[in-house]
């Protein structure tokens, strides 16, 4: 069994500092030709990826969230943008986008950090801020943030086990993995 892709994901970890290393655009068109690899309901496609590489723009979007610096020192912010009225699971799909985003930073060399989504605080003034600022259109709503760039320092992969038997159910509730 080739385990190489599972190695690469458990090894996988949030990073909130970076270098000033820039990202290439080799490695950015990577990571964002994973992302729309990913499973889409229908093949619907409900994304958008607007990349970003503009500190001042970067800085509102860290004070307005209230609590992220590192969007401030990332070297690219992805705001990742879907069309809710293309498919009821757009968010699903956007998600799936996002996740197939952060595994392939981590294979090209980058680190990288979901930040936020609909139902944290701020969310919505911060929404609407980055509409104004880069021009989306209403009828897309902003998923999350990307902030992606070379690791100053990798975390290490988790220390303990995320294997959990009590989470791992068969056929029932409580009919649990032994």
């Amino acid at each position: 069994m080739d385990t190489a892709l599972l190695d690469l994901i458990k090894q996988r970890r949030s990073v909130r500092k970076f270098t000033d290393q820039p990202v290439t655009d080799e490695q950015l068109r990577a990571v964002l030709e994973a992302a729309v690899s990913a499973p889409t309901r229908l093949d619907l496609q409900p994304w958008h990826f607007v990349v970003l590489r503009d500190k001042t723009l970067q800085r509102k979007l860290s004070e307005n969230l209230r609590l992220h610096a590192y969007l401030e020192t990332a070297p690219v912010v992805i705001a990742v943008w879907g069309e809710p009225e293309r498919t009821s699971t757009w968010l699903m799909d956007c998600c799936a986008a996002i996740e197939n985003l952060l595994l392939a930073a981590q294979a090209v060399g980058l680190g990288a950090v979901w930040v936020g989504g609909p139902d944290v605080a701020f969310w919505g003034a911060t929404e609407e801020l980055l509409r104004q600022e880069i021009g989306a259109p209403k009828e897309v709503r902003l998923v999350s943030l990307v902030a992606l760039g070379v690791p100053a320092a990798r975390p290490a992969p988790h220390g303990k086990e995320r294997w959990n038997r009590l989470h791992m159910h068969l056929g029932k509730w409580n009919e649990l993995w032994e």
